[in-house]
């Protein structure tokens, strides 16, 4: 009859216990210890038994699980070497070998493709940005081709900053135009039904006009909060852009051609090595 292993366990410890207890006399203790022995050796046959690693290292290679298959057939080999189930370990062991060596060449294989195709990725985002070239600081500064070059105009973008040393830095913008001053001091970003307040310094905002219109431009480093709000923006079916002034406010869509920008630039801002930690 055959006991599972839980039981033989219980009944190995029920016996360890009596024994422990220190009120049995040494005849009944010697009786308890040889059963425990013999026990223990059941166990240890049920767990380790030739049959039952053979089994096991076959089912692991059923499944290509080739690592756990070899050390099933490798603890077979050590436990039971002069049985006939080493015997077939060792013709098994082969074909193990050759699928771990097979799966090693697939996962190197699967890698470069995945950095190839990353680097070909990042490669595209860099050639989708304009640059322009600050010889005096010696920064170039990266931007989206569909950005504006000009304060005249509505924007809400992010650009790149690099130096000399290779130091990558994002920076975020919002420009506003319009006939009438509106001295900007604060925006709201509502992204679908997600409403995100942001507060501007005043001294990253400047203004200036020109031929009867008037325009004002927020231009600040990037911070975990924006950058959060920016992630946001790019996933919004919806997008609403609120510029908030001393006095009044006025609102815009954020376009799709704008959240593509936003997107290109960040793709390229890990192109060129930027952490995305503010």
């Amino acid at each position: 009859m055959k006991v599972s292993l839980n039981v033989l366990f219980s009944l190995c410890t029920a016996s360890f216990l009596v024994m422990s207890c220190g009120s049995v006399s040494q005849k009944d203790y010697d009786t308890l210890k040889a059963a425990n022995d013999s026990l223990t050796k059941e166990i240890e046959e049920i767990k380790y038994g030739a049959d039952r690693l053979l089994v096991q290292a076959n089912d692991y290679l059923k499944n290509k699980d080739y690592q756990k298959a070899k050390a099933e057939l490798l603890l077979l080999l050590e436990k039971h070497p002069e049985t006939q189930q080493s015997a077939a370990a060792k013709q098994l062991l082969p074909s193990v070998e050759a699928g771990i060596k097979e799966q090693e060449i697939a996962a190197q294989n699967a890698l470069l493709e995945n950095e190839k195709m990353e680097k070909e990725r990042l490669a595209n985002a860099t050639q989708k940005m304009r640059t322009k070239f600050d010889d005096v600081r010696g920064i170039t500064w990266y931007y989206d081709k569909s950005t504006t070059k000009y304060n005249s105009e509505n924007s809400f973008h992010l650009y790149i900053g690099r130096d000399q040393t290779g130091k990558t830095w994002l920076r975020f913008r919002i420009s506003y135009t319009a006939e009438d001053w509106l001295f900007m001091e604060s925006f709201i970003i509502k992204v679908d039904e997600a409403t995100y307040p942001l507060y501007a310094n005043r001294s990253e905002i400047e203004r200036d006009n020109g031929s009867g219109d008037i325009w004002e431009w927020y231009d600040t480093n990037m911070t975990s909060e924006i950058y959060t709000i920016v992630k946001e923006v790019i996933n919004g079916k919806t997008v609403k852009l609120r510029h908030n002034g001393s006095q009044y406010y006025k609102d815009r869509i954020i376009t799709e051609k704008e959240k593509q920008a936003l997107r290109n630039v960040l793709d390229a801002y890990e192109a060129l090595g930027g952490k995305t930690v503010f």
